[in-house]
Parts: structure tokens; sequence; C-alpha cells
């Protein structure tokens, strides 16, 4: 006869292993992920991949890029620097957060030294997500920060011109952040990563979705490098093109979402900054500093 206390042990495992299937997530190919790193569904790991296969940036390349964070310096998203006032980044990194909370940093390269150079902090006046945001697709995901008081631009801190109206498509664009330089590594990089993408057309990027196209629209802009992306905590960051001629960037893309970051079938999906140009205009009041193509 067996034990009464090897019948409760026995009900004791199979109870865990009914739990275990019932809390067991369900596989879904290519489900879709916002790139903020304060998600509602956080990953123990996968909260501090950023920049998947990245290399070091060099300092003061990138004097557009901005660093959103929190009152106590946490860091939780991007943005891009485009007036002496003003900076774009995704309407979701702002949701729900209010403009006393937030820090914008411009001039960082290795956050944890305060020997790489001139970073300098600013406070946020207000911000204006697009009143047509819906985050569960990301439409729309744009957003527009004015700054408490002006930046002095100079090579270490310079915005970022907006785009031409073209499509971009074939292109070679640039995204840039601090994070993991592996996918299978989730302590981020203390030193600003970069990453060279493919801007792909419309139709190239609905082939990667099989049909499925309810995260695509003109809005959007896709970019693709094999095992290469931006990640969670890369959100509202800006994705670049440069002029060759003129060696000028241009905000071409902020950073939205994407679908298990580095895979290497699915492109990510950014921001198409020429579908706002005329939202742009209207909420920055014609800026004068802002640089038009």
């Amino acid at each position: 006869m067996v034990p009464h206390y090897y019948l409760y042990l026995l009900a004791f495992l199979l109870l865990l292993l009914l739990l275990h299937i019932l809390a067991a997530p369900l596989e879904i190919n290519s489900t879709p992920y916002d790139l903020d790193v304060v998600t509602t569904l956080p990953s123990p790991r996968n909260d501090f991949l950023r920049i998947v296969s990245g290399v070091p940036a060099r300092n003061n390349e990138f004097p557009y890029l901005v660093m959103l964070t929190r009152i106590n310096g946490y860091v939780f998203c991007g943005g891009a620097l485009i007036s002496n006032y003003y900076v774009l980044t995704a309407a979701h990194c702002l949701e729900n957060k209010a403009a006393s909370g937030i820090v914008v940093r411009l001039g960082e390269y290795d956050w944890s030294t305060i020997n790489d150079g001139f970073h300098v902090n600013f406070q946020v006046q207000n911000f204006i997500l697009h009143p047509k945001f819906i985050r569960l697709v990301a439409y729309n995901d744009i957003a527009i920060i004015r700054l408490t008081s002006p930046v002095y631009q100079a090579d270490t801190i310079k915005s970022i011109c907006l785009p031409p109206n073209k499509s971009f498509a074939g292109e070679k664009a640039t995204v840039a952040g601090w994070g993991a330089t592996d996918i299978n590594i989730g302590v981020p990089s203390h030193v600003l990563q970069k990453l060279d993408l493919q801007v792909l057309s419309q139709e190239s990027c609905r082939s990667f979705f099989h049909g499925s196209s309810m995260y695509l629209n003109k809005d959007k802009l896709c970019a693709w490098a094999q095992n290469k992306d931006s990640c969670k905590g890369d959100s509202g960051g800006p994705l670049a093109w440069q002029n060759q001629s003129t060696k000028r960037h241009y905000l071409i893309g902020i950073i939205s979402m994407g679908f298990r970051c580095g895979e290497t079938n699915m492109p990510g999906l950014y921001t198409r900054i020429t579908s706002y140009i005329d939202w742009i205009k209207s909420n920055t009041q014609n800026d004068t500093t802002i640089c038009w193509s």
C-alpha cells in the first residue's frame, strides 16, 4: 500500500504541472512588441536589450541624439533634437507620463562616466502626442517635446534636419542607442552603439509579414539588416539618413515597434517623418531654427 504522504506529494506535483501549463504563454509567430524599456509585460532578460549587433559609435557622432530619463536618471526612451526648443520622439514613450517627471539629456556618450565630454540636462515644458495615436498598432506613433529653455548648439549638440519628401527605399539609414550588442546578453552597453540598416520599400516590407499587414500603413517605414535591429529601450530614437553629397543628416524615422528584436526575417517599423511634416510645423509654431530639407 502506498503511504499517504506519497499520494499527497504526487497530487502536489500534478497541481504544479497543471499550473505551469496554464501559465505558459501561447507561442505566436512574430508577436509584436513596442520598444520602450517600460513595458507592461517585462521580460527579465530582454528589458535591457537595445541596439542588437551594433558597434560603438564615435563620441559626438550623433549630436542630435536625445536620451529621455526619469528624474532619478532611469533611461526609458530616446529622441531627436530638431531645433533649439523641440525634440521628436515616439508617442508611446510619453503616454501616461507627466512633463515634470521627464528629463531630456543631450551630448551623452558613455553614461557610466563623467569624463566622456560635455552633456547637459533640460527640463520639459510640455509635450504633444499625435491626436490619432493608437498604441495597439503604433499608428501615428509620434510626439513633440518642448523644452523649458533653449539649446545652444555646437559641434557636440546639434539638431538634425527634417527630410525631403521621398521614400528612401533602398537607402542606408542608421539607428543609435545605448544597450546590449548581443541579443542573448541582457546587460546594456554604457557606450553609445550604432547600427546601419537598409530601408525597405512598402512592397518588400509587406512580404515579410506574409499577408498580415495590420501594423504596416503608408505612415510606417521599414528598415532591416539580418540579425540586426533596434530593440527594447531604443523607442523614440532617430532613424537617420545621410545625404552623401552634403554629408548632412536627416531624420527619416522614429523607432516605434518591432518583432523579436534582431529576428532574421522581421524588419523594424519606424514612424515615417515625411507623413507628419505639416503636423510638426503646426505644433512648433513654425520654429525658424528647424532645419527643413
